[in-house]
């Protein structure tokens, strides 16, 4: 939302905008998710069963070639 309020700024004054954003509380709301679905069945199963820990086929880390690593 800042950056998009920068750039309307930009093209009404011409000016640039300093943009802060805040990784902890952005990390934050991220993690929310998470962590109300261990209350629910979504994630209730044993660690590597549920839908973000590897239990999915579709939401995986997999080892490239070069020896890093890549999520889908």
């Amino acid at each position: 939302m800042g950056i998009l309020l920068a750039l309307l700024s930009r093209n009404v004054t011409g000016r640039g905008q300093v943009v802060e954003a805040n990784m902890v509380d952005g990390s934050a709301a991220l993690a929310t998710m998470p962590r109300l679905s261990t209350k629910t069945f979504s994630w209730s199963g044993p660690r590597g069963t549920n839908l973000l820990d590897g239990g999915c086929p579709y939401y995986d880390t997999y080892e490239t070639k070069d020896g890093k690593y890549m999520s889908v």
